[in-house]
């Protein structure tokens, strides 16, 4: 991810950066429904 106004940064490489990307990968799949907005997600949650 890169955020407004900073260079983007090479990925490290390795073990520890797959286990991130791993993880990453796994929570965007975790979501109820990716289109929502985070009001309705909040609603849904609470």
């Amino acid at each position: 991810m890169a955020l407004a106004g900073l260079p983007r940064r090479a990925p490290l490489g390795g073990r520890r950066d797959s286990v991130y990307s791993l993880a990453s990968v796994v929570e965007a799949n975790n979501l109820p429904m990716p289109g929502w907005p985070i009001e309705r997600m909040v609603e849904l949650f609470t």
